[in-house]
């Protein structure tokens, strides 16, 4: 498998089900979260990959990023990874830069869910609980995708259709490099 000019063209998600389904014909009982390429090029999303022919024996092997990787890239946008950081006028404060209203909506978002537990002003200075508190709202908000992740983040569930928000999620991105 190579990126070419040649040859069918598929996206990665073809490339994943092909994986899977070569997964399923050995009749291999788990497959790794991390897998890595046997060639010497990444592949990123976006890529198009270039497969000349896929048999049932052949291996197939992905980078997929995993939600760490973009968690740890928002925390240099945020905060360049300073669980101290506190911004003023935003009174945003931690690693993830967690303002007030954003407590607000997870402890929300939790009582809705039957989750007696809530979050407090003092906890957006741990980085464990600020990342408790981002997978809280992916989660509810259903946001999959990193760039849904890190823009709805930066611009709350519509963040998506904010153009502000793409100049953050570049600068997410680049930290992924």
């Amino acid at each position: 498998m190579k990126k070419s000019n040649t040859g069918k063209y598929v996206g990665i998600g073809v490339v994943l089900y092909f994986m899977l389904m070569v997964v399923m014909y050995n009749k291999f009982t788990s497959v790794s979260e991390s897998v890595i390429m046997e060639t010497e090029e990444q592949i990123e999303w976006g890529d198009t990959l270039c497969v000349d022919t896929l048999q049932a024996s052949d291996t197939v092997s992905v980078v997929v990023p995993q939600i760490s990787t973009l968690i740890t890239a928002m925390i240099q946008v945020e905060s360049r990874g300073d669980d101290s950081a506190y911004c003023v006028s935003e009174n945003a404060a931690g690693c993830l830069q967690i303002r007030p209203i954003m407590i607000a909506e997870v402890n929300r978002i939790l009582k809705r869910n039957g989750v007696d537990d809530t979050y407090t002003l003092q906890d957006r200075w741990s980085r464990g609980k600020s990342i408790e508190i981002l997978k809280v709202y992916k989660d509810y908000y259903h946001l999959d995708a990193f760039e849904e992740v890190a823009r709805c983040w930066n611009g709350g569930p519509a963040g998506m259709s904010y153009s502000a928000t793409a100049g953050y999620w570049k600068r997410v991105q680049n930290e992924m490099i």
